[in-house]
């Protein structure tokens, strides 16, 4: 019995430094991430004083060519079309290992749609 509690104390106590580890490694993380966002922010130009809002998408897995990667590139080029986004910067998420060029291609092969990559 005092083997098992002392085996729980222990696993307790490395669960305990494990989490204050990571504690700053985590604030680092995304703190270093708010500075690449603030840079990118900084970069966008204005047209005609409208602020530049950026758009995210999610999508680890956009160059699986399914039923939802459709409804993804449909949705940017819907949102390409509207002149009420002109100004706005469109990022994706993805976990893809496809080249933007290379995946834009693969889409438009896919299902028909092209996206402007210069464009947003």
């Amino acid at each position: 019995m005092d083997l098992i509690l002392s085996a729980a104390v222990i696993l307790l106590k490395v669960s305990l430094i494990t989490v204050l580890l990571a504690i700053p490694a985590i604030s680092s993380v995304r703190y270093a991430t708010k500075l690449r966002l603030d840079q990118f922010k900084k970069g966008i130009k204005t047209v005609d004083n409208a602020k530049p809002r950026v758009i995210g998408f999610f999508h680890p897995f956009c160059d699986a060519m399914g039923g939802g990667e459709k409804v993804l590139f449909q949705a940017l080029k819907a949102i390409q079309a509207e002149q009420n986004f002109d100004n706005d910067t469109i990022l994706i998420y993805s976990g893809a290992k496809m080249e933007p060029e290379n995946l834009c291609q693969a889409v438009k092969e896919k299902f028909g749609t092209t996206i402007d990559l210069r464009r947003n």
